[in-house]
């Protein structure tokens, strides 16, 4: 019993027993942290890359697939182009002529089991045809 006793008592170890039990808890919140930092970059990045895109086919509306895609993937930081889908089509919406790209591209997370993260990134940009 004396033993039992001595064993309960002794707090030598107890930091170290402390800190085993809350590390796992603080790097998933830093690499969480990290982990959405780094997709809304993605986001953004992908986001602009299409605004800009979309902008060159206001601008210029004969202008080929590719190179909307070539400026597309100049501007996209952080997503791999060639995982990206990347579509154009026209549609008329609320009588209305517009065109619209779209791009899917994937996002691979390392932490995807702990954190909540989206494995895709779809945006569109809609850009208005005008009669000339």
């Amino acid at each position: 019993m004396s033993k039992l006793r001595s064993f309960a008592g002794d707090t030598q170890a107890a930091a170290a027993v402390e800190f085993a039990l809350i590390i796992p808890v603080l790097m998933v919140l830093l690499f969480g942290t990290v982990e959405i930092g780094r997709f809304a970059f993605a986001y953004n990045s992908m986001d602009a890359a299409l605004a800009k895109a979309g902008r060159q086919w206001m601008i210029d509306p004969e202008i080929s697939a590719s190179e909307l895609e070539t400026i597309f993937c100049s501007r996209n930081h952080l997503v791999d182009c060639a995982q990206t889908q990347f579509t154009l089509t026209t549609a008329t919406i609320d009588g209305r002529e517009w065109r619209i790209l779209r791009a899917d591209a994937t996002f691979d997370s390392p932490l995807y089991p702990l954190i909540p993260l989206p494995a895709k990134i779809s945006l569109t940009e809609q850009v208005p045809i005008f009669e000339s």
